[in-house]
């Protein structure tokens, strides 16, 4: 493998695949996969998912992070301000879960543009600002995969809501749903596009 950590992301067929055996089939779970998956790969898959992302967002247009008249309910209504604002959350909230499991303490302090943005519900986030939030959740993200990968012994917290979940099951738990994400930014995009 190369030095590069991006160089052996799961791919989306991958990706589907592991949704469906969790979610769809429950024949799984997410710190099974994860743990056949393997840190590493994980963290190289978010810091994949994490760039294309970045491009998304960079090349949407202001009007995409403009609150429409009568949106349609939940998710599909959002702007991609509103996105990035819950994906900042989530991604928190997971980061903190994996942090609990491995004893605490390991994370740094959650940086100020970060937790501003960082929203449930999601704040309509202008362009600007959730270009800032992003990058904020990227730099943030790449120093606490290195210190949560570095304290991993294989613990594992009990009863959480995904059930049984240990630091492989959280880096799953953060790619897929940027994965999930990243493709309703990448539709907006392709109707940005096609307009």
């Amino acid at each position: 493998m190369s030095g590069d950590p991006t160089a052996d992301a799961l791919t989306d067929a991958e990706l589907q695949a592991i949704v469906g055996g969790v979610f769809r089939d429950r024949s799984s779970t997410l710190q099974a996969e994860g743990g056949r998956v393997g840190s590493a790969r994980l963290r190289g898959t978010i810091l994949t998912l994490r760039i294309e992302m970045s491009g998304v967002v960079a090349e949407l247009s202001d009007s995409d992070f403009a609150p429409v008249e009568d949106p349609p309910p939940g998710e599909a209504g959002w702007t991609a301000g509103q996105v990035v604002s819950h994906n900042a959350d989530r991604l928190l909230w997971a980061l903190l879960h994996a942090d609990a499991t491995l004893g605490g303490g390991i994370l740094g302090s959650v940086p100020p543009e970060l937790a501003a943005g960082a929203a449930e519900p999601p704040l309509p986030l202008e362009r600007d600002r959730a270009l800032a939030v992003l990058t904020a959740a990227d730099q943030y993200l790449n120093t606490a995969l290195t210190a949560l990968v570095a304290a991993d012994d294989g613990q594992v917290a009990t009863g959480t809501h995904h059930g049984e979940m240990g630091l492989p099951g959280w880096l799953l738990l953060i790619a897929i749903h940027d994965h999930d994400h990243l493709g309703q930014l990448m539709v907006r995009a392709d109707q940005s596009r096609a307009q």
